[in-house]
This record gives C-alpha cells, sequence and structure tokens, in this order.
C-alpha cells in the first residue's frame, strides 16, 4: 500500500455560500510550502474571492489477482 498526499486550492466569490472550485494548478502540488506559496499568490491577486487549501490523500493498494 502507498499514500500520497498532494494539496489544491479552491476558490469562491467572498460572501457567498456557493460551492468552491478548483482552479488553477490541473495536478495538484505535492509539497505543501510551494502550495501554501500558490495559495498566498492567488489571495494577493484575487481579494475579492475566498481562497482554501485543500488536502488531497490518495491510497493505492495493489494485491495479486485471483486467478480465474
Amino acid at each position: 500500500m502507498s499514500i500520497t498526499v498532494s494539496y489544491l486550492i479552491e476558490s469562491r466569490p467572498r460572501g457567498t455560500r456557493g460551492p468552491w472550485q478548483r482552479t488553477g494548478a490541473v495536478n495538484p502540488w505535492p509539497d505543501r510550502n510551494i502550495a501554501e506559496q500558490h495559495l498566498a499568490t492567488r489571495r494577493e491577486r484575487q481579494p475579492s474571492w475566498e481562497h482554501r487549501l485543500v488536502v488531497r490523500t490518495t491510497t493505492v493498494t495493489e494485491q495479486p489477482a485471483e486467478e480465474s
């Protein structure tokens, strides 16, 4: 079993209760520090929006397949 942690940014217009939207990088960042830098930049560039960091944890389990 292997576990991978990566980070994404979600955004929505400030003051709304609408759904969060994934924007920006298509691929998540594997390093939290880099993701936080991108989050800070996004907040500076789009102050009328709310932005949050999302953690994605992916678990991969491998096992031999049963023979038929």
